[in-house]
């Protein structure tokens, strides 16, 4: 029962008795005492202090939260777009090195078995420069 609660800021030593104690008392503190420290006691004392806001405020602040909101949303939606587009390009070229790879390796298999350098270029689409450098 709340209105039992008489401990003062010193006498504060559980978590219960700094909930208690802020719950009973809120609507009389200026502010956080350093007894009552704790990100859960922080975001406390921020919604309280948000509750405090006139009216003109609040609706300020309101619609700060919404274009902050809605930046975050295009933000992530272009973060996400642009991840997608990486990895899109990032295959594409992933294959296309390995189409060239696989082409070298035609090539040189080619080479091994003494076909002429024109039927290599015909097989492999390599040009005859390439073909030369892999001798």
């Amino acid at each position: 029962e709340l209105p039992k609660f008489r401990k003062e800021v010193a006498e504060l030593k559980t978590n219960m008795d700094r909930w208690l104690f802020c719950l009973k008392n809120l609507s009389k503190l200026d502010s956080r005492p350093p007894e009552v420290q704790g990100k859960i006691f922080e975001m406390l004392f921020k919604a309280a202090e948000i509750q405090q806001l006139k009216e003109t405020e609040m609706e300020k602040y309101r619609k700060s939260i919404l274009e902050y909101n809605d930046v975050r949303e295009v933000a992530d939606f272009a973060k996400e777009e642009g991840l997608l587009e990486g990895l899109e390009r990032g295959h594409a070229e992933g294959l296309e090195e390995g189409i060239e790879k696989e082409k070298i390796t035609i090539a040189r298999n080619c080479l091994k078995e003494s076909l002429p350098v024109e039927t290599i270029q015909k097989i492999t689409g390599l040009t005859i420069e390439q073909i030369n450098a892999l001798k």
